[in-house]
């Protein structure tokens, strides 16, 4: 048996490139191969800051709020797109469900492209997000993972009239109100910080 070994982000562009094969060989509509369910796709590139987004939807009018998935760290919107296992991943089970589906990449990430790393801020990337989610024309369910809670969260105060619910799992917390940590040490390599729980 030979194991391949590949970097994560040459994985992310295979399955990537294997998810828009599995549900579009027609980038504009085509029946997804698993579910031969009708799928009409598209995607889109916000300027400043550049950030990268797949449409997916059901063929025709959809009723629904529209979904913006967001991936949390270390994950670009491909993880929505198809699982490890090349399985259709959750965007395709909302399509399916009649929901329009925007899958972004978080400026900076993936297919949004470089933004130098002393640029790039979590107000960054609320704006880029941002942008996505007020160029909709109504209210989006925002669904978010992990780190890309804390996101969601300022996605509410900054556009919160662009927004229907949140959908929040495993979240990252608010950074506005974790307490500070204390900073017991600092090196120009390292820090050493003491935080602290919050219980209610």
């Amino acid at each position: 048996m030979t194991r391949d070994v590949i970097s994560r982000r040459k994985f992310g562009m295979v399955a990537g490139v294997t998810s828009i094969g599995v549900m579009a060989s027609d980038p504009t509509s085509a029946a997804n191969e698993v579910t031969g369910a009708a799928v009409q796709y598209s995607r889109g590139l916000i300027e400043s800051p550049p950030t990268y987004y797949e449409v997916l939807e059901p063929i025709g009018e959809s009723r629904k709020s529209p979904m913006v998935l967001i991936s949390g760290g270390a994950h670009t919107g491909a993880c929505y797109l198809a699982t490890a296992d090349g399985r259709p991943g959750w965007a395709h089970a909302f399509v399916r469900a009649g929901y329009k589906v925007i899958v972004p990449d978080w400026p900076g990430v993936g297919r949004s492209g470089y933004i130098p790393l002393g640029d790039l801020t979590g107000e960054v990337v609320v704006e880029g997000l941002g942008k996505i989610v007020a160029s909709l024309g109504q209210p989006a369910i925002i669904m978010t993972h992990s780190m890309s809670g804390a996101y969601g969260w300022k996605l509410v105060e900054k556009y919160g009239q662009h927004i229907a619910k949140v959908v929040a799992v495993a979240p990252g917390p608010p950074g506005n109100i974790q307490t500070v940590s204390d900073i017991i040490s600092e090196t120009a390599d390292t820090v050493v910080v003491r935080g602290s729980v919050r219980s209610t």
